[in-house]
């Protein structure tokens, strides 16, 4: 009888574990998109290329191989944007980065490399009907620094630096990027945020679908978001 008792108990740990495991790891899909969210996840791809976080010659490196279906967030070419959703302003955080993760332009030279995010460059995306972008540089001095843009290293290179920003540079050159957002397949919820950037006057409810009138620390949906409570 203990034996059984044991053995049931060890079951249902491992159970546990494995639903805590499956929980975890969460199923994306990529969507192609026009609008952007402060604390969403993104790729961002050219040619069948997309941006990731290898920076090589103080260049940002792509690959053309990556998934769209059951991504987990954390690969090498997934963004995370921090910024102001009315004027398309972020840093752009790299998900698979633990430290110096944001993406940052050396002032008055095309050189790209990581920094920390107080130290980080924003970036203005100018996004149109059909997706395609331009990921601008925003100036914070005119008279010091220049407008500059994420662009070829050449037309056969598909990695990028941030170039001056010249007349004729528009949505129909070769320097449109076309964005995707990553899609929870499991729920259709698009990314966790923080309760800060939260409404707060929405329902709030539990995994379960559950309302819920004060929340504890934990994930929750809120305006059709998981929300995490700290």
């Amino acid at each position: 009888m203990k034996h059984f008792k044991k053995l049931s108990q060890l079951t249902m740990a491992v159970t546990l574990m494995l639903t805590m495991a499956a929980q975890a790891q969460t199923p994306y899909k990529l969507e192609q998109t026009n609008h952007l969210t402060h604390g969403h996840l993104y790729v961002m791809e050219q040619d069948g290329y997309v941006m990731t976080n290898g920076i090589s010659n103080k260049a940002l490196q792509t690959t053309n191989n990556y998934l769209t279906e059951e991504l987990s967030g954390t690969e090498p070419y997934v963004w995370q944007l921090e910024g102001d959703d009315d004027t398309q302003t972020y840093k752009l955080a790299n998900a698979n980065r633990s430290t110096s993760s944001y993406l940052t332009n050396v002032s008055s030279k095309a050189d790209l490399e990581w920094n920390s995010s107080s130290k980080a460059t924003k970036w203005t995306f100018t996004l149109q009907d059909d997706g395609q972008t331009f990921i601008i540089k925003n100036v914070l001095n005119e008279a010091t620094d220049y407008w500059r843009f994420l662009g070829f290293v050449s037309q056969t290179n598909h990695s990028y630096k941030a170039y001056v920003h010249q007349e004729g540079y528009d949505h129909t050159t070769p320097y449109s990027i076309t964005i995707y957002e990553l899609i929870d397949t499991s729920t259709g919820i698009t990314s966790i945020q923080d309760t800060s950037s939260a409404t707060e006057q929405q329902p709030c409810y539990n995994l379960a679908g559950q309302p819920v009138s004060r929340p504890s620390k934990g994930i929750y949906i809120k305006g059709h978001r998981k929300v995490n409570y700290k």
